[in-house]
């Protein structure tokens, strides 16, 4: 059993986590013909997970997979976890285990006829030889492995301080009464334990100091180095994050956020814009580009005209000149008034379309243009 599962909420499911130390032991079993799991849950009432039905909503061979990771199989489908064992009794032909909280204690006996598990009534059950061995030497190694914990760890330096206590003592007794001497044994003595505990406990130079990291499943070690504590679970060494780093990345988190605060109001302020007035500039330079093409192409045409109706207009002129070299003064005056009134109405005429188009030039979006795109 870990040392994580034992203090940690455990995730059952994605939606249901559970303090790993209210988790007793695991059952599948049917019910009815649904494939549920059952928690047993210590000093409180068992959780049942299934697919269907009217349980709490899981997967049983996901859940089940997940938790024989910490937990331990005495026999398939069932699990217990050691760290919440209230008591165990281990005879050579039977093993009793009782779960703290839970009225059924689970009585396993080795049987040499069988080739498998076998549950012959209910909470009791009939191992192979083998499994029932396995089950004895386990048993009798699970307080050795809680040492592994902080726990355990506290328990181990109290003994160890006690037994160079008691080596002290012993020295004391065999040195001369001479204070000086004693003194100097004893702070040697301590120097040693003092030494014991940097080098061959927990406090190591460098990551390259730790012990083995799949040798030691939960221990917890110190590197000066990086002045961070680190525990071991799955063969790896992992840091424990540092109280600076958290609050780092708290710093950043809440920065972000204002960040995006900021932005999402300045993308609000410009939604509030365009909800009240769509037209924006860019619908503007489109409708300006259009009215444009099209007074380009009525200038363009009113060239065109002009220029394929010289000719004509060069033939009439001719006429009119050869009118007045047969020196008809009547002809004359009649064609000069006339050319006199019709140069300043075109005149006039010119002017006016040039100020329409300095307007156009201008300002391309007249209202005959804005009325025709309403339309």
């Amino acid at each position: 059993m870990s040392f994580e599962f034992q203090s940690t909420l455990v995730n059952v499911t994605p939606n249901y986590r559970i303090g790993g130390s209210q988790i007793g032991g695991v059952r599948m079993e049917k019910v009815g013909d649904i494939d549920t799991i059952r928690l047993i849950i210590t000093n409180d009432s068992d959780i049942r997970f299934a697919e269907s039905g009217p349980f709490e909503s899981g997967n049983p061979a996901t859940i089940y997979a997940a938790l024989a990771a910490d937990l331990y199989e005495i026999a398939p489908g069932v699990l217990i976890n050691e760290g919440a064992i209230g008591s165990i009794e281990i005879k050579p032909d039977e093993i009793v285990i009782d779960l703290e909280g839970s009225d059924r204690k689970f009585k396993l006996s080795p049987d040499a006829e069988i080739s498998e598990a076998t549950e012959v009534a209910d909470h009791n059950w009939k191992l192979t030889t083998a499994s029932f061995d396995a089950l004895t030497t386990a048993a009798g190694t699970w307080r050795s492995s809680m040492d592994g914990t902080l726990e355990g760890l506290s328990v181990s330096i109290a003994t160890e301080i006690a037994d160079r206590i008691a080596a002290i003592s012993g020295v004391q007794a065999d040195v001369d009464q001479n204070e000086s001497d004693a003194d100097a044994a004893v702070a040697a003595e301590a120097a040693r334990v003092d030494a014991l505990i940097a080098s061959g406990m927990w406090l190591f130079d460098d990551q390259a100091s730790f012990p083995p990291a799949a040798d030691n499943h939960g221990r917890v070690v110190h590197s000066h180095a990086d002045g961070a504590i680190f525990y071991s679970h799955g063969g790896v060494w992992h840091q424990v994050a540092k109280e600076a780093d958290l609050q780092s990345t708290i710093d950043s988190v809440a920065s972000e956020a204002s960040t995006r605060e900021a932005a999402d109001t300045a993308l609000s302020g410009r939604l509030d814009v365009l909800e009240a007035d769509p037209t924006t500039a860019t619908e503007v330079a489109a409708g300006d580009t259009a009215t444009l093409s099209s007074a380009n192409s009525y200038t363009d045409t009113s060239i065109t005209n002009l220029v394929n109706g010289a000719d004509t207009a060069l033939d009439t002129l001719k006429e009119i000149g050869d009118a007045l070299a047969q020196g008809d003064s009547d002809v004359t005056a009649a064609l000069t008034a006339q050319i006199t009134t019709e140069s300043t109405t075109r005149a006039n005429a010119d002017s006016a379309l040039s100020d329409r188009l300095d307007v156009l030039e201008a300002d391309p979006t007249t209202q005959s243009a804005l009325d025709a795109e309403v339309t």
